[in-house]
């Protein structure tokens, strides 16, 4: 058994952004897209929250997601190094996020996958969250982005 660890934070670090950075560069789904500078620009003059996973203290996952509203916040980016797939750690940085979420109040948690990974299709599914659209394939039904929510009641809890 892996001994699999994570924190979170509102205030970014260059250390835990070169964590992101070191784990991005293992997702090849990525396609080596994501930087530094995206990075600090999506998040810029935003309230987010930055999970990171660790297994066995080598970084390992990530999930980045900022405020759309005073209600709404939305999963951005993330995503599990090929190595440490497998192990739980999606599903407890999602865990961890929905926590976080409900917490600090918002009622709407929105996340965008694209249709062909269906690792995180599923595990969205398997979570709660509702279809909500889907945006028009740039070049094949496999490049679709899904558009999904999970609801939180926050009078009942």
């Amino acid at each position: 058994m892996y001994q699999i660890t994570h924190i979170q934070t509102e205030q970014l670090t260059p250390e835990q952004l070169e964590d992101i950075l070191e784990i991005s560069r293992q997702i090849s789904e990525l396609d080596n897209g994501v930087t530094a500078e995206k990075i600090q620009q999506r998040l810029q003059d935003k309230a987010y929250l930055v999970s990171i996973a660790y297994v066995e203290g080598e970084p390992a996952g990530y999930k980045i997601g900022y405020a759309l509203s005073n209600e709404q916040f939305y999963s951005w980016l993330g995503g599990v190094a090929k190595d440490y797939r497998n192990l739980g750690v999606a599903q407890q940085l999602l865990d961890a996020q929905e926590q976080w979420v409900q917490t600090k109040g918002y009622g709407v948690l929105k996340v965008k996958t694209m249709n062909q990974f269906k690792g995180m299709l599923c595990m969205l599914i398997n979570n709660d969250y509702q279809l909500m659209g889907i945006e028009s394939p740039v070049t094949d039904n496999l490049s679709s982005k899904i558009q999904l929510e999970k609801h939180f009641d926050s009078v009942c809890g």
